[in-house]
């Protein structure tokens, strides 16, 4: 359904280009729930944000594909891009308070892609007695999924007026208006309690369920991953440094930074200190050639400084970019291959 191919965006700064987003390659197909976890500033709503191609200036894409059913994304002019965006690929953004208009009511919001992609005919001015009845209808359902409760009167409030979980849901309203094939998250369950966070995910839970649309969801929180998603790829500086299923990776990581993000997680009812991966991140407008976790890595060899390891193939579909882990320590072709886009 969605092919991402060496997808690379930049941030230009008085230092040099930022490297948000190195050469990611993702597959998803039709009802697959994918999570991207890693630390802040590694890159996955970059990643997310250069699919839907709405990168903030001056940040820009600069190179890769993203095809969906066939079409190349990256080439599509303005109009184009507009009309897949909400109906075919929705996102949900990572603030709500932010995201959500103070001055319109929540049902304006809400009906406002419909109307963009022609679930409702025309504008406000041009819209007939009976189509914004069905409007009124179709937005007070859609609340109603998400569990808003009252939306017979609740579409008429403005955000201010909900709670940061609700306003969540009002969000997730929107990306579902015109039931895309594909849904975004971008960290959904941010700032909220766990009481709401349990509810938001059920609810996309049961979207993926119902509906068979795609899931990627974006977090920092390996717990969440664990509960909701079926594959899980480890982003680390711009780069997708581990992939695979998801109990596979949290069970038997393979990459270094991997292992680091579970040894750093408290366990109910073990008293042992934390281990925290040593070292600061790496500044990603002056990124050396060799592997960018190199100075915090305890495995670390000779040749991670000298060269950037590819994403290889292990056994068990597993996808990891390590020098030794990835079998060529020595810096020559080791067990794995490298990874290609249809993986």
């Amino acid at each position: 359904m969605l092919q991402v191919s060496g997808l690379s965006t930049v941030y230009p700064t008085t230092r040099g280009d930022v490297q948000a987003v190195r050469g990611v390659d993702l597959t998803l197909r039709e009802g697959d729930v994918l999570a991207i976890v890693g630390e802040s500033g590694c890159g996955k709503s970059a990643t997310l944000l250069s699919i839907m191609r709405l990168v903030p200036y001056p940040g820009r894409v600069v190179a890769g594909s993203v095809v969906f059913e066939g079409r190349d994304l990256m080439s599509l002019g303005p109009r184009e891009m507009r009309e897949v965006r909400g109906r075919d690929i929705a996102m949900v953004f990572q603030d709500p308070m932010t995201t959500l208009n103070p001055a319109f009511r929540v049902g304006d919001q809400i009906a406002e892609s419909l109307r963009v992609h022609g679930f409702l005919p025309g504008f406000p001015a041009s819209l007939t007695r009976r189509s914004r009845m069905r409007e009124r209808e179709m937005v007070i359902d859609l609340m109603r999924q998400v569990g808003i409760p009252s939306p017979e009167t609740r579409h008429l409030e403005y955000p201010h007026q909900f709670s940061g979980g609700m306003q969540q849901r009002i969000l997730i309203a929107i990306a579902l208006a015109c039931k895309p094939k594909i849904l975004l998250a971008d960290e959904p369950t941010t700032a909220l309690d766990v009481t709401i966070q349990a509810q938001v995910l059920d609810l996309m839970r049961e979207i993926n369920q119902t509906t068979g649309t795609a899931i990627v969801l974006v977090t920092h929180d390996l717990a969440v991953a664990a509960e909701f998603c079926r594959e899980v790829a480890v982003m680390y500086a711009g780069q997708i440094v581990e992939q695979g299923p998801i109990d596979a990776v949290l069970e038997d990581p393979m990459h270094p930074y991997t292992q680091g993000l579970l040894r750093s997680i408290p366990r109910l009812g073990e008293r042992k200190p934390l281990t925290p991966i040593m070292g600061e991140v790496p500044d990603l407008a002056a990124l050396g050639p060799g592997c960018s976790f190199a100075p915090r890595c305890e495995v670390r060899r000779p040749c991670c400084d000298i060269s950037q390891p590819e994403l290889v193939t292990l056994e068990g579909h597993r996808l990891v970019r390590c020098h030794v882990r990835g079998g060529n320590a020595s810096g020559r072709p080791g067990a794995g291959h490298r990874a290609t886009g249809d993986q």
